[in-house]
């Protein structure tokens, strides 16, 4: 099916997507995409825009009947997002930074699709031909610059669902980026089941965000557990009557899950494997962290998985092959490296981090997830950020960053008690030789720690 006929099942009337400026219904997002079919045809697209209601109108039209959407990152520099649509092949690029792009790139740009419309449509074909869209991502650049993945929406949607009755009441929150992978899988969950998505200003101060999703009734509601962990500390985050909370994007450990059972009791609570490259992979809902070991030999909506000399792999026969432009190979026969270490044990496989984070100290290796998790099981740390000092003698020392609860000890005193406390959970050379007591962490636009 393609995106139109999923939305032309729901109620014509039933809001789609709200923002702080405007809101634009089922019905009207279908009749305003309408116009552009013929003009899309056979096109090789480029969207490079906050506007997530022009982007929702544009996916509409193009899917089924243009070549290619390719969805770029607004806050990605422009020589970047110059190098991706040159990799991309697109023919023409709707854009935000229309006058800065014209300068560097040889394909046309214009700032609303309705433009691009009016300047091009006499080249629409007479006859319609239904074709596979390819919808293509690229990845955030947080281990190198940023790559261009193709999909269709057959591959981003295989796991989700699309009951347009139970859809109905549903308000969903979205705190990506709707252009990234995860923002986008919020996005197309949402339009799938008929809800309403409501989409706060990005630029916005969490509390801005979370006053609207308020101010919406928001019941759906997924983020990073980094995220997660900032909005538990926002005094309004009480407010919020969540049915379903999700996790994704980096390790869920067990504080964070019981937290937010604990402050939800009514909302199920799932955290979802998932990258650019490989897709949706799997999700769990038994608020526990890591993956029940049968995932391997049993894989949950059909997702194949398999661990090879401690990496996960996942199956994913949809995803394009390679990197468009630089031809790197993503997967093997559909099989797709993850780069991210698991730990296999008899009844549960538990993630160890990224192999690319991985820290040398004199020869033993540490992954930095592993000493946050240690770090958070302690009851006044809310935030943990784990990475590396160069040293002379060791190679790396591991240094820590945390954010604690509101107490009457100073950073000195704390930092030495969670240093004793790490004694009976880590070996020795895991545990942090500078611990220091910070206010805050960045995030970055997909809702992760910033690690570098």
């Amino acid at each position: 099916m393609k995106l139109s006929d999923h939305l032309s099942e729901v109620s014509d009337g039933r809001v789609a997507i709200s923002t702080p400026s405007a809101s634009i219904s089922y019905g009207e997002i279908l009749r305003d995409a309408q116009k552009y079919y013929a003009f899309l045809s056979g096109k090789k697209v480029a969207f490079h825009s906050a506007d997530i209601i022009g982007a929702a109108v544009l996916m509409t039209a193009i899917d089924g009947y243009g070549e290619s959407l390719v969805l770029l990152q607004p806050g990605d520099d422009l020589g970047t997002t110059a190098r991706l649509i040159e990799d991309s092949g697109v023919e023409l690029v709707i854009s935000d930074s229309c006058q800065d792009l014209k300068s560097i790139v040889e394909v046309p740009v214009f700032s609303k699709l309705e433009e691009a419309f009016e300047a091009c449509s006499n080249d629409a074909p007479s006859v319609l031909e239904e074709v596979d869209t390819r919808w293509v991502v690229s990845t955030s650049g947080t281990t190198g610059k940023p790559k261009l993945v193709c999909h269709s929406l057959r591959s981003l949607t295989r796991t989700s669902r699309s009951n347009k009755e139970k859809g109905e009441g549903q308000v969903w929150g979205l705190l990506y980026g709707y252009s990234r992978f995860a923002g986008l899988q919020v996005v197309l969950q949402s339009l799938l089941v008929g809800a309403e998505l409501v989409a706060p200003d990005s630029l916005g101060s969490l509390e801005e965000q979370l006053s609207m999703l308020l101010e919406n009734g928001c019941t759906h509601l997924s983020a990073t557990p980094t995220m997660w962990r900032k909005i538990l500390m926002v005094p309004r985050s009480d407010e919020l009557d969540l049915q379903q909370i999700t996790l994704g994007g980096e390790i869920s450990d067990d504080k964070i899950l019981k937290s937010l059972k604990n402050k939800y009791p009514k909302s199920y609570v799932t955290h979802i494997y998932a990258s650019t490259e490989a897709g949706v992979g799997f999700s769990v809902k038994d608020g526990k962290s890591g993956f029940p070991v049968e995932y391997l030999t049993n894989p949950p909506s059909g997702v194949e998985l398999k661990v090879s000399d401690g990496r996960l792999w996942v199956k994913n026969e949809y995803v394009g092959e390679r990197y468009i432009g630089d031809q790197q190979k993503i997967s093997s026969h559909g099989w797709v490296d993850t780069g991210d270490n698991v730990d296999v044990t008899s009844d549960r496989v538990y993630f160890l981090g990224r192999d690319s984070g991985v820290i040398n100290v004199g020869g033993n290796k540490v992954h930095p997830e592993v000493v946050e998790e240690a770090l958070l099981s302690h009851p006044v740390v809310d935030m943990a950020k784990v990475y590396a000092k160069k040293n002379p003698i060791m190679g790396s020392l591991v240094v820590a960053d945390i954010v604690v609860q509101c107490d009457n000890k100073g950073g000195k005193e704390v930092a030495n008690e969670v240093k004793k406390f790490l004694a009976d959970k880590l070996e020795p050379y895991m545990i942090p030789a500078i611990v220091r007591v910070v206010s805050s962490f960045d995030v970055n636009p997909a809702g992760k720690l910033v690690r570098k």
